[in-house]
């Protein structure tokens, strides 16, 4: 049984189109600002109180986090303080029961911040409204993401294929509108700014050359639009006919799939200018509760909506106005879940959507359901044939395609995005080396109109839809899952196909029912669009089974239990830092050291990326190892792969430390022994390692074949060992999953044995971790300390005594030497260094200088810890001071390294004691 006609396409007979405006009161101000004239300001009282008439602009404002103006630009703060100034006002007078009024000095004296700040506007100018809206308030808006901002495209559709395409695309933040012969409203002064341009263009998809139309639309109506009125339109006797409710349907994209509420606006607040050249005087006028008010800087007056919206000729042109939609009812982020989900319950907080397109962008920007929903991603790479720098780019493109018989014109856009070049990351150079389909979309969505007579049909017939992306790769099916039937009056009816017929879900019951034959009268809704959703199961990669094996222990040392002193040693170094340390480019709090040395508390994932950052980087027996941060490894496994920073390939061991479900475990990657090697300590928890560990292959493999064009053979040259099982390490609490992470990573990159961690060592262990991490770390940075050391007078340096360390290697340097070379030289023999074995030997020294000279030098036999560091000070400090004659009073200024800061402290408490 083919589903009704009446269902699919419906007759309005029933439609209400009303505003949902008592939704605009929700936040409002309980009494409009009242602003007093600085001279000449009342351009700027009339802009700010435009938006403070607004409760959406007012609430979001009120319920942002506090800003640091060290983060934000001066413009910014200054403008958000005199906001919240201006709003906290209100709130207290109509607390009081007072008529509070913003004093002028305020005004003047903020004006002064906003001039310091950079804003230079021409006062005198009869237009510097719109000057502050786009110099000031727009960058405002954008920093507290209030969507005001709409998409403005030119496309064009082929009359021969009748496949739309997009020619251009700008972000616009308000709506132009230009001069008219007459006076009209907004509905048709703004459907005659859009439609058919006299530009005609070429259709590039089919083989024909003729010219077609192009045409100008929005592709979305955000929740709020300002529109700036052209001065020409001003300076007549006339202005656009103001109405309370706009429907702007008319100017969307016919690729927009939306409920009617998307599109209508309300009138919020409008300004207007009485006189002219310097002599004119701004005012607004605001809507608040159904009611109207002029609001003319400290004087508020009600006023007749009759004298706004009746016979308008009379009364003075209008600058700007400020439109909102107030709807926010969710129909298609709902509708996206139900489907994704199979109509599971919602579990996060879904931004409401009355539009297809935004809903289809926020699922696919923001990531909200695991196993790629919506997007096709491919890898691409380029060895770039100028700077020779290595450059990895994942892409990503969705799509709401147009509804066929067939999915050729799905293939044929995917072909030519994978082939699209990518720049390079050094040198931005364009080209294309070699790419690979990473991953498919489980769902496909297509659309097409209600009145489209094939509707029915292709409801009917079109079961199963495939797309063959490469050529190379079998073609993947998809089949459909459920039919979308949008009713204009902001609801879904969910269809889906069985051997019986149709179902239609039912919201009561939440079931899907025998679908029955609906009337005209009974449905009293309308449908203009029908969304068509294909499912997949298919998988672009489907690695081979790898050998088990047992891993062979015989030939690696002994693993060492960390020394007892271990515990004091952390407990002299943490009080030398402050509240944060830093190692390498990661910051520390104090607290997270705290946390990982309490037994009864979980590993965070910064001390689990910085204690795998310091293996990595201490790995003996000139092993590379890559420590990959765990967001990025999450990203992995949850298929919403972002980026590849570094080219595993050019390790010979990759960390990737996996965190699922309050759980940490560990999987290692030795490309040099063909070996996959998991360590979990909880072997019982429930935890996808099969799916995970597949898709860490995947990404593996993805990155061999770009550069070689060839897959891994997995089956016969790689294996796959658990020495969690074999040796029995698992963990005897709930908290330790972290520390058994670290352990076994740094016995493996060691070459150590693996053996279990005893309940009664956690402790011990966890202060390892701890004094490993306070050993690389250095102090954050204090420039109040510098600023206040730059002030310091000339002869107090002369009495500072500065000690350090050095190494001196008899061959060879330890960090990076550079060159400056042409780039095809690089095999130049002036061009290379020549390398040995631990640098031929090397040797460490400590020395001291002052103002007066250099003094001992001490040689350092072995690793400086801070024992070794108090002997030298025993037998250089005191002498070298003498001979230097800085006499019993000077500074001793160390450079903050854990050992002396650890010894410093001991001496200043053993001076308390």
């Amino acid at each position: 049984m083919k589903p009704s006609m009446n269902l699919v396409a419906m007759v309005n007979t029933r439609l209400l189109g009303q505003n949902d405006d008592s939704n605009l009161d929700v936040g409002q101000l309980p009494s409009f600002v009242r602003i007093e004239n600085a001279g000449n300001t009342c351009w700027f009282n009339s802009i700010i109180q435009m938006l403070l008439a607004s409760g959406h602009i007012v609430e979001t404002i009120r319920k942002f986090h506090i800003i640091d103006k060290d983060l934000v630009p001066d413009k910014i703060f200054i403008l958000s303080n005199i906001l919240k100034t201006f709003i906290s006002t209100s709130i207290s007078s109509h607390t009081n029961g007072r008529k509070e009024i913003i004093d002028k000095n305020f005004i003047k004296d903020h004006f002064g911040y906003l001039r310091w700040a950079g804003f230079n506007i021409e006062t005198y100018k009869k237009y510097c409204v719109f000057e502050f809206f786009q110099a000031a308030i727009i960058p405002m808006l954008l920093f507290y993401n209030i969507d005001f901002q709409y998409v403005l495209e030119k496309s064009m559709q082929c009359s021969s294929c009748q496949e739309i395409t997009s020619l251009t695309r700008e972000t616009w933040s308000f709506l132009l509108v230009s001069q008219t012969a007459n006076e009209e409203t907004f509905d048709n002064i703004t459907a005659n700014l859009f439609g058919p341009v006299l530009d005609m263009q070429i259709c590039d998809k089919c083989l024909k050359n003729d010219l077609h139309p192009t045409s100008i639309s929005i592709l979305n109506c955000p929740k709020h639009l300002f529109v700036h009125l052209d001065p020409h339109v001003t300076n007549d006797t006339k202005r656009p006919k103001l109405t309370t409710h706009v429907d702007f349907g008319k100017i969307l994209s016919n690729n927009v799939i939306y409920t009617r509420s998307y599109s209508r606006y309300t009138l919020q607040s409008f300004i207007v200018i009485d006189g002219k050249d310097n002599t004119a005087h701004n005012m607004t006028y605001a809507r608040s509760k159904q009611d109207w008010y002029c609001l003319n800087d400290t004087n508020i007056t009600l006023v007749k909506s009759s004298s706004i919206f009746g016979d308008q000729a009379k009364h003075q042109p209008v600058m700007m106005a400020h439109l909102t939609r107030p709807s926010d009812i969710d129909v298609f982020s709902i509708a996206l879940w139900n489907v994704f989900t199979n109509f599971s319950p919602i579990n996060i907080s879904l931004t409401p959507n009355l539009s297809l397109n935004d809903a289809v962008n926020y699922f696919a920007k923001y990531n909200l359901i695991e196993n790629n929903p919506l997007s096709l991603v491919v890898v691409k790479f380029l060895n770039c044939s100028i700077c020779k720098k290595e450059t990895f780019t994942v892409v990503r493109m969705h799509e709401i395609w147009q509804m066929k018989k067939d999915a050729s014109h799905v293939t044929h856009k995917i072909q030519f995005f994978m082939h699209e070049e990518i720049n390079c990351s050094s040198c931005k150079t364009a080209g294309l080396t070699n790419f690979v389909l990473y991953d498919i979309p489980r769902f496909l969505i297509f659309k097409t109109e209600s009145i489209n007579t094939d509707c029915i049909t292709l409801i009917d017939d079109i079961n199963q839809l495939r797309i063959r992306p490469l050529d190379t790769n079998l073609p993947f099916d998809y089949h459909l899952q459920t039919v979308l039937i949008v009713l204009e009056e902001d609801d879904i009816v969910y269809l889906r196909k069985t051997t019986n017929g149709y179902t239609s879900f039912n919201k009561t019951t939440g079931q899907f029912v025998q679908l029955r034959d609906l009337s005209t009268y009974q449905t009293g809704l309308a449908s203009r669009w029908i969304i068509f959703i294909y499912q997949t199961d298919e998988n672009v990669f489907y690695p081979a089974l790898m050998d088990k094996i047992t891993l062979d222990q015989s030939t690696l040392a002994e693993n060492m239990e960390p020394d007892e002193w271990t515990i004091n040693t952390v407990h002299d170094l943490l009080p030398t830092f402050t509240d944060t340390l830093k190692i390498g480019s990661v910051q520390l709090k104090k607290d997270d050291i705290k946390t990982l040395l309490d037994n009864d508390a979980d590993i965070n994932d910064l001390i689990i990326n910085v204690h795998l950052l310091i293996i990595a980087s201490t790995a003996p027996f000139h092993k590379r190892v890559l420590a990959v941060e765990s967001h990025t490894i999450s990203d992995i496994i949850e298929n919403k792969l972002k980026n590849i920073r570094t080219s595993w390939l050019d390790y010979d061991i990759i960390l990737c430390p996996i965190n699922q479900k309050h759980h940490w475990y560990l999987m290692i990657i030795d490309l040099e022994q063909h070996l996959f090697i998991q360590f979990d300590s909880l072997p019982a928890h429930d935890i996808p390692r099969r799916q995970n560990l597949e898709r860490l292959i995947h990404i593996l493999n993805t990155q061999y074949y770009l550069k070689y064009d060839t897959n891994i053979d997995f089956r016969t040259a790689w294996a796959l060992s658990d020495p969690s099982e074999d040796f029995d390490l698992c963990q005897n609490d709930v908290h330790s999953c972290g520390v058994h992470l670290l352990i076994q990573a740094k016995a493996y990159t060691n070459r150590e044995r693996h053996k279990p961690i005893p309940q009664d060592k956690i402790n011990l262990y966890r202060h390892q971790i701890a004094e490993d991490i306070l050993q690389k770390a250095e102090p954050k940075s204090d420039d109040s300390i510098s600023d206040a050391m730059m002030e310091k007078p000339f002869g107090y340096w002369k009495d500072v005594l500065w000690p350090d360390e050095s190494k001196f290697n008899l061959f060879g340097s330890d960090g990076k030497i550079m060159v400056w070379r042409a780039t095809d030289k690089e095999l130049s023999p002036q061009c290379m260094v020549s390398t040995m074995k631990h640098q031929g030997g090397s040797i460490m020294v400590w020395g001291c200088f002052s103002r007066a000279g250099v003094e001992n030098l001490h040689f350092i036999d072995g690793t400086m810890d801070q024992f070794v560091y108090r002997e030298i000070l025993g037998k250089n400090f005191i002498q070298s001071a003498i001979k230097l004659g800085l006499g019993d009073n000077f500074v001793f200024q160390h450079d903050n390294d854990p050992k002396q800061s650890c010894f410093c402290q001991r001496l200043v408490e053993e001076e308390a004691n």
